[in-house]
This record gives C-alpha cells, structure tokens and sequence, in this order.
C-alpha cells in the first residue's frame, strides 16, 4: 500500500448503511430491555425472600443482554473488541448496587453469643465483608478493562 493510500484510509470517515443503524438500534434495545427485565426480576425475586436468586437473577441476566447486545452492535461474533470485558464490567457493578439495596437481607451463619448464664443467636451479617470483597473485584475488573484498552491500543 502506498503512503497516499494509508493516508486517504487514515482520513476517510466510516459510512454506516441504513442496516448498521437498525442493528446497532437493536443491539441497543437488546441491552436495554433484557438488562431492565432481569434486574426487575431479581428486584421481585429478592422482595419475596429469595436474595441469592434475585442476585444471581440480576448477574445472569446483565451479563447475558449485554454479550448478546454488544454482539449485534459491533457485528463481530469473535470476542476480540471487548465484548466480555464490557459484559463482565456491567454485571459485576449491577450486582454490586443490587447487593447495596438487599444488604440487610444478606445473611451468613449465625454466631452463638454465651456467656455463663445466657446464651443467644444471633444471625451474622456478611455485608461488611462482602462489600470489602466486591468492591476489589469490581476494581480488579475494572483495572483489567482500562489496562487491556490502554495495551491494545500501543500494539
């Protein structure tokens, strides 16, 4: 390829067909919708008692709109332009701030308080821990995503 040519490349915009538009509005809408019902889902799931399903709700279900939409948007079926990286970030965040509004539910083993006389049950609440905990992965993950953006873009 000549100079001339790499540069006429370099300059030239992108032209999106009417068929790009429609597929990234569906992608679009793929994200929205799926990512909207599963996190209605989880939301009614946990407010009938069943925090773990509602989370795992939540976490399936965004990770899985988000792959399928970021597929139809980039139209590129390899994971190669971050699909995952993106789906994985938007999970892990969106069961993050589903963990924020179901904290008080969030029960681990109880803890048996005795003393000589008395002895109570008391249920131990998880929350510090596992907010210390997802608050380094949801780091940890995003780190990866920026530092893999910052690496591929030095190649």
């Amino acid at each position: 390829m000549t100079e001339d040519n790499k540069n006429n490349n370099q300059n030239s915009k992108t032209v999106y067909t009417r068929n790009d538009y429609i597929r990234k509005a569906l992608g679009l809408s793929v994200i929205v919708s799926f990512s909207l019902l599963s996190i209605w889902l989880g939301f009614s799931t946990a407010s009938g008692g069943n925090v773990y399903w509602g989370l795992g709700t939540v976490g399936f279900g965004t990770f899985f709109a988000m792959l399928a939409g970021t597929f139809l948007i980039t139209d590129n079926w390899e994971l190669a332009d971050g699909e995952f990286r993106k789906a994985l970030t938007i999970s892990i965040i969106s069961v993050y701030f589903f963990s924020l509004a179901f904290a008080n539910q969030i029960q681990a083993e109880t803890v048996i308080n005795a003393t000589k006389t008395t002895a109570t049950v008391v249920p131990s609440n998880i929350v510090g821990g596992l907010f210390n905990n997802l608050w380094a992965v949801v780091l940890l993950i995003i780190g990866f995503y920026f530092a893999d953006k910052v690496v591929a873009s030095k190649k």
